[in-house]
């Protein structure tokens, strides 16, 4: 292996097509999609937990268990919470604009 990786990339294919901005917006909407449902999941299961251990802390006698139950739900609605405040914003207007547009458009939004 004698050549450098600067020849290879030298050497690489250029002629790559840029991506439509039409399928750029169709595997947005899908991920867009994967993401809801998978917080939906998410969201179904922290609620059905919690449920479980209100349950369990009211039934049982021993407040060693009550305060463990109680420590479980309160990280549960924690993960929720950041789960909700960190979910992707509305589509991006930029979606189909060029990189450097693209990336500007965004750190704008970050900030």
């Amino acid at each position: 292996m004698t050549d450098s990786i600067t020849a290879l990339w030298a050497q690489q294919h250029t002629d790559a097509a840029p991506l439509d901005a039409e399928a750029l917006a169709l595997a947005d909407t899908r991920f867009r999609r994967r993401i809801r449902r998978r917080d939906t999941i998410e969201y179904v299961a922290g609620l059905l937990a919690s449920g479980v251990f209100v349950n369990t802390a009211v039934r049982t006698p021993d407040w060693g268990v009550r305060i463990a139950c109680a420590a479980i739900i309160l990280g549960a609605l924690i993960v929720l919470y950041n789960l909700w405040r960190r979910r992707p914003a509305a589509h991006d207007a930029a979606l189909g604009a060029p990189s450097l547009a693209f990336h500007r458009a965004r750190s704008s939004h970050t900030t």
